[in-house]
């Protein structure tokens, strides 16, 4: 490596602000000049540092830190001032911090249906939770959905929904088991004929039976209810022996 020898080092310098000659060492390091110094010694340095905190104190960090209340206002006030440069500032710390932007998916309905069904399965508990304080905030909402929804069922589905919502009110207030039934699958699966009197039974008469009565500990389940007349449901009332028809 060959030094050029007609570099001259300077080892003195004047000063921009106080106008006097002084060693080079007077001056702090900045690597933007041509000499390596800054245009402003050290002590004129120091004395334009106190006048511009003097002129704002709010962003010098003692007085920061004694006044945090009257600190956090001029904060805000700044970046209600600056939004716009704030968040672009933040975007790109945002992008550097990501990376590479990802190619954006779009979902279809379908699609974010699926999504939450699989959220749902994963997080029952949080997911009840949550429906369940929703229910208790927005209960004028949830009773006129109800209203407007068994309006628009047909007859014989209101039928078997207002029977099957009686059965698990009466189950849970005697504390009996309740699991997820359908009326209508029981009433295929005995083809419409009375467990009690063996004869086939009309929609006008249509009624069903816990066959171990929920006064007795009985269940509200498929296993447990059986397609009777109405009649023949009253007649046995809360027995377990069968009376003669």
């Amino acid at each position: 490596m060959t030094i050029d020898s007609s570099i001259v080092v300077p080892t003195d310098k004047k000063c921009c602000h106080c106008k006097h000659r002084k060693p080079i060492d007077a001056f702090n390091l900045c690597s933007s000049k041509t000499d390596g110094r800054q245009s402003r010694c050290k002590d004129c340095s120091r004395i334009v540092q106190r006048e511009w905190i003097a002129l704002h104190p709010d962003k010098d960090h003692r007085w920061r830190k004694a006044h945090p209340g009257d600190a956090n206002a001029a904060a805000r006030s700044w970046k209600a001032k600056n939004r716009t440069r704030l968040l672009a500032r933040r975007r790109e710390i945002s992008l550097a911090r990501r990376g590479p932007a990802k190619p954006r998916v779009v979902l279809t309905r379908e699609g974010k249906a699926a999504i939450k069904r699989k959220w749902v399965a994963t997080h029952r508990d949080r997911s009840r939770a949550a429906s369940r304080r929703w229910r208790d905030k927005n209960k004028s909402r949830c009773r006129a959905y109800r209203r407007g929804w068994f309006s628009r069922l047909a007859h014989g589905k209101r039928q078997l929904y207002s029977k099957n919502a009686c059965g698990r009110r009466r189950a849970r207030k005697r504390g009996g088991k309740v699991t997820r039934t359908d009326l209508a699958a029981i009433t295929k699966r005995d083809r419409m004929v009375c467990y009690l009197c063996h004869r086939h039974v009309s929609r006008a008469t249509l009624s069903f039976d816990h066959v171990t009565p929920l006064a007795r500990g009985g269940s509200h389940s498929p296993e447990n209810l059986r397609v009777v007349h109405l009649r023949c449901n009253i007649k046995k009332g809360a027995n377990l022996v069968l009376l003669p028809f």
